[in-house]
């Protein structure tokens, strides 16, 4: 059941998963959205778009010679009710197939304005979206869904169906793009995103239904209309691949996809919408189809193909046999027990070591190992964070004065933290879903799904880092639910049991996140920070506060996600586990922590797009860059809003 933040503490109902909430509802969104920063951002953007083909159009240079006045003659218009959008253009654009498309050109002063609503609607949209839509989404692309097709493919999901929406943009119905939008934002943004999408077209009649292509706004509210499909597969076992209105269903049978496709069919009936009759065919991966230009057939294209996965010279050593000892010679990196060598590589190939337990450390890796600023972790024989080796400067006495500055600000940390709790709630809700497609559990696991999604619109209530934690205490139940639904029965999982673990599930995530301490320690040393200095988490003795709050957001991505595909895939398995000779519970066998360690570093070097930079990163790299921000944060005095990491 869901709570307030009122209720955070009465355990009195307000509702159930599913149904929604509105205390996400956004009442300051209009205001936000036409500060001058915003506007000025939004400015340069539609500019510089305009200017990208060598021309630059009459509108955008009436505007830019008296833009400043102009934007904040934009911002108290809209402010105080008085504005209203100019007419559309209509512009007709030839197709490299010699058919053309019309797009619709708006004013200058409305592109501002759409461009500057986009930017603050799609945080609040974006991580709600399913994962298996891929077309005009940050970060990606034509690759990602074609990727996702081939996994579908390899999983053994042999039927498929393609079809489209026909005449997709034009035929959006305005009542259900308004009304799932109230959702997020209050009346009064709703009322400006209506008179945008009913602008007038230049010589034509009164536009009554349709989302204007070209629009900024209007591939956002698409995709927000188009998500309810993606929910009515899931719901149906029916694993699909979107790419904005391009569709692909896949089954385990004819009779399986044409259902699905009959049931969509239906849906759009609703809204006056229509599949498009010449672009839809039954067939299978073995005859073959095309989907965004490629050709999609029984072995080709391979998933390598779409793997973006950097795979550097230099990797991770974990050592957790007891009794094993690290040494170098003649240039070479050597773990040894007793009389056996268990790992004889380049140290050139070494990029950082991990150590569990009872590892010995000889003075020459000692001395190397800071030298040349390879990190060096120590974490308990059963993955508790005890330290690490590092070369960087110490502690920064005045960066310590100012952390405990910054944190005794009213908002600080809970403005912090609800950015940590929001990407680890985001990715926790992407892992059911990415996982829980054809899933005989799969109402289990989207009402799971949508239970994180209300929690998380919840957050924004939360005052205090208590009431956070209390709204992440929550959610963990539903995720933690819905996660064990995703496993084979066998693994013995029934609920997240950490000390001591009693299946080998729960002693896989605790020895991934122990490594995952780690990787967090080390990229907080680099960006200048005490991992002990906590701003979530409290700081105590021996506890890596600030690395467990920057971990938050990369545990579904990097442990979750790999021990769900272990699992899943027969590679991790009871047989994995043996008992803890000192305590009730299982440990991992050395097979075990080899297939984890493999399967986490493997997660480590995937790459995606990181939300500051726009550039491609592998997660390793972007817990690096995560910690810079927490690291501008802490050093700053301005608005301590923490992006984080969209994993989707």
């Amino acid at each position: 059941m869901l709570r307030t933040r009122e209720d955070l503490g009465s355990g009195r109902s307000v509702g159930t998963a599913g149904e929604g909430i509105d205390q996400g509802m956004d009442s300051d969104f209009l205001h936000r959205a036409t500060e001058s920063r915003q506007l000025e951002a939004a400015w340069q953007h539609v500019a510089e778009r305009d200017r990208a083909d060598g021309r630059v159009a009459g509108s955008i240079r009436r505007f830019a010679r008296d833009a400043d006045a102009r934007l904040r003659d934009l911002s108290e218009a809209v402010r105080s009710g008085s504005w209203r959008p100019g007419p559309l253009i209509p512009v007709t654009l030839p197709e490299t197939d010699g058919t053309t498309r019309e797009i619709m050109v708006a004013t200058a002063a409305d592109r501002v304005l759409e461009r500057a609503l986009f930017e603050q609607l799609s945080p609040l949209i974006e991580p709600e979206l399913s994962p298996w839509s891929f077309g005009y989404r940050t970060g990606l692309g034509v690759n990602d869904a074609l990727r996702a097709l081939v996994e579908l493919r390899d999983e053994g999901w042999g039927y498929v169906a393609r079809t489209d929406v026909d005449d997709c943009f034009p035929t959006v119905p305005h009542e259900v793009v308004l009304a799932k939008l109230a959702r997020y934002v209050d009346d009064d943004t709703v009322q400006v995103v209506a008179a945008l999408i009913r602008r007038v077209v230049s010589g034509r009649a009164p536009n009554r239904r349709g989302v204007p292509q070209g629009g900024a706004l209007s591939p956002l509210l698409a995709n927000l209309v188009l998500d309810e499909l993606d929910r009515l597969a899931f719901a149906e076992r029916v694993p699909m691949v979107r790419f904005a209105d391009d569709m692909v269903l896949c089954g385990r049978s004819d009779t399986e996809v044409r259902g699905m496709l009959t049931m969509i069919s239906r849906s759009l009936d609703a809204w006056n919408m229509r599949l498009g009759a010449e672009d839809t065919e039954v067939t299978t991966f073995d005859d073959g189809f095309t989907f965004l230009g490629e050709e999609i057939g029984p072995r080709y294209p391979s998933g390598d193909e779409f793997t973006a996965i950097d795979r550097p010279i230099r990797r991770t050593i974990a050592v957790a046999r007891q009794g094993a000892s690290c040494r170098l010679a003649d240039g070479r990196f050597i773990v040894s027990a007793g009389e056996s060598d268990l790992l004889d590589v380049p140290r050139r190939h070494v990029g950082r070591i991990v150590l569990f337990g009872s590892v010995g450390l000889s003075a020459g890796v000692r001395t190397w190992a800071l030298t040349e600023s390879v990190p060096t972790v120590f974490l308990s024989r059963r993955g508790r964070w005890l330290g690490q080796l590092g070369s960087g400067p110490g502690s920064d006495v005045n960066l310590v004065r100012t952390y405990l500055e910054r944190v005794a600000e009213p908002d600080f940390g809970v403005r912090v933290g609800r950015g940590f709790l929001a990407g680890k709630l985001a990715a926790q809700r992407a892992l059911l879903l990415r996982h829980g497609r054809g899933s005989e559990q799969a109402a289990e696991v989207l009402g799971a799904a949508d239970e994180i999604r209300d929690y998380r619109r919840l957050l924004s209530d939360a005052g205090s880092t208590a009431e956070l934690l209390g709204v992440e205490g929550m959610a963990a139940r539903a995720y933690w639910s819905g996660f064990r639904a995703l496993l084979p029965t066998e693994t013995g999982f029934l609920a997240r049991r950490k000390r001591p673990p009693g299946d080998v599930v729960n002693a896989a995530l605790g020895y991934g996140y122990a490594i995952l301490t780690g990787e967090a320690a080390t990229a907080l040393v680099i960006a200048g920070l005490d991992p002990a200095l906590g701003i979530l988490h409290t700081p105590g003795r021996a506890k890596p506060a600030l690395a467990l709050d920057l971990l938050e957001e990369f545990r579904p991505i990097i442990v979750d996600s790999a021990i769900v595909d272990l699992a899943r895939r027969g590679a991790l398995g009871p047989e994995h586990s043996r008992p803890d000779p000192d305590r009730a519970g299982v440990l991992l066998t050395e097979e075990g922590r080899r297939r984890v360690i493999a399967k986490i570093e493997e997660r480590l070097l995937t790459q995606f797009t990181h939300p500051l930079t726009k550039r491609r990163c592998t997660y390793r790299r972007g817990i690096l860059l995560q910690a810079n921000q927490v690291s501008r944060l802490l050093r700053g005095n301005g608005d301590p809003t923490y992006e984080p990491v969209r994993w989707r």
